[in-house]
């Protein structure tokens, strides 16, 4: 069998441009933090629009412009053009308007654009795992004329110019085609060949139209948001044993089947995408005159914890400890101060699990934050590691203003492992219940 297959792609992005763009401030290279970058989820970061915010934003390079919601709309004074739409096909091949919104004063890390176009959605639009997520950055940053990474071990966003970029020692490349618009690499799905774009923008791998062979169907309900901000719910996934593509390969992986019919292209049979979860083990830089996309593998989760810390500035750096927060193991004289993780998703281990056992059979696991925090809401990551050193899961601490201690309890087989703080944010996202949660999160 010879199947060709494609993948939704990044935005096609030419090459005709050089240095930075005129309405970007001034320089060759600008970084901008992440919010949770260990939880290989999508790519969030603070924005401040008209000197409002800061809200949190998904960055996608196959937004046009960018998507702001109704309530920034608001409360940063921003003008609509009500007399007009655009006007674009979603995922679904579905006609969707947007009324027209000129964004002022957008602040991201250390770049600032004075003035860009972007696009209305409603409230809640992007929201996800708790987070409330007010738009999306697309080509307002991520310009033809820069090169675009994504740090996740230093938990940075990265905007070079083309002549200020060096690629990555030792980096793996994919190198793509241009085709209708869109980036091709080669690869394998099973034992059939097959053709795949890269979608930076998402986390869910999507096949657009009919599954054909060599996938398995499993029910599951996931959500997604397109490119031009229209939400979607689907109830099944599409599971493939072996995805391979140059220097990547995937086993049992997700795609999100998307009841749409099919645009050929070329010889495709169908269109399908690769998203960031296809990429989580690995660091990446695009660089679009190059027609390159270069892998780094991530590093160990405890390796680079005091830089990846050091993306917020100064803010965490008066802190008693690494990360402005201890973890105790067994400390029975704790009190919790908020209920239970609730359970991982379906792919974690076992062990993920909290405990319904009794006390007598269960670790006591005790995250109290540094005094110099206790002011405003905080969210601490926390690596677990077996003896061998092997990474098992990670906790996710999120503490409002005035609680200052939270307790987990974890199954008695994950006695004597290592409890390591490696990351945390000022951004704590809203527990299932109650205000303080610890969550156990997945690798």
């Amino acid at each position: 069998m010879n199947l060709r297959l494609h993948v939704f792609a990044l935005t096609a992005l030419s090459a005709c441009s050089v240095g930075a763009p005129p309405e970007f401030s001034a320089g060759t290279s600008w970084a901008f933090p992440l919010v949770d970058p260990l939880a290989n989820d999508l790519i969030v970061t603070p924005v401040m629009i008209n000197g409002k915010g800061p809200y949190l934003f998904v960055v996608d390079p196959n937004v046009q412009g960018m998507a702001v919601d109704a309530t920034v709309v608001h409360d940063a004074g921003l003008e609509t053009d009500r007399g007009d739409r655009l006007r674009d096909r979603d995922d679904t091949d579905q006609r969707v308007g947007r009324f027209e919104v000129e964004v002022r004063g957008v602040q991201v890390g250390n770049l600032t654009i004075a003035r860009t176009n972007g696009f209305l959605v409603p409230d809640g639009t992007y929201n996800r795992g708790g987070r409330r997520i007010d738009g999306a950055l697309g080509t307002a940053i991520i310009k033809d004329s820069l090169t675009y990474g994504i740090d996740r071990d230093r938990g940075i966003g990265l905007l070079e110019t083309r002549e200020a970029f060096t690629p990555p020692p030792a980096a793996s490349k994919l190198t793509y085609t241009a085709m209708h618009g869109k980036h091709a690499v080669e690869g394998t799905i099973g034992d059939a060949r097959a053709l795949f774009y890269v979608d930076l923008g998402r986390v869910e791998n999507n096949i657009y139209g009919s599954v054909g062979d060599g996938f398995s169907i499993v029910e599951k309900a996931t959500r997604t948001v397109d490119y031009i901000g229209s939400p979607h719910t689907f109830s099944k996934v599409a599971i493939a044993r072996l995805v391979s593509v140059p220097s990547v390969t995937g086993h049992d992986v997700p795609f999100v089947p998307v009841d749409r019919k099919s645009r050929r292209i070329g010889s495709a049979e169908a269109e399908v995408s690769l998203g960031l979860a296809f990429f989580k083990h690995f660091n990446i830089w695009g660089d679009w005159d190059k027609e390159t996309v270069y892998l780094t593998p991530r590093h160990g989760l405890t390796q680079d914890t005091k830089v990846r810390i050091e993306r917020w500035g100064p803010r965490f750096a008066q802190c008693a400890h690494l990360g402005c927060a201890t973890v105790v193991v067994g400390d029975s004289s704790a009190t919790a101060e908020a209920p239970s993780a609730d359970a991982p998703s379906a792919d974690a281990p076992s062990a993920d699990a909290p405990s319904a056992e009794p006390p007598s059979s269960v670790v006591l696991v005790t995250i109290r934050r540094d005094a110099e925090t206790a002011a405003s809401g905080l969210e601490v990551t926390i690596a677990v590691e077996g003896a061998n050193g092997q990474e098992l899961l990670l906790l996710v601490a999120n503490f409002p203003a005035g609680v200052d201690q939270l307790v987990q309890h974890l199954p008695r087989q994950l006695a004597g492992v290592a409890m390591t703080v490696v990351d945390v944010s000022p951004f704590p996202h809203r527990c299932p219940s109650g205000p303080a949660c610890v969550e156990v999160g997945t690798l």
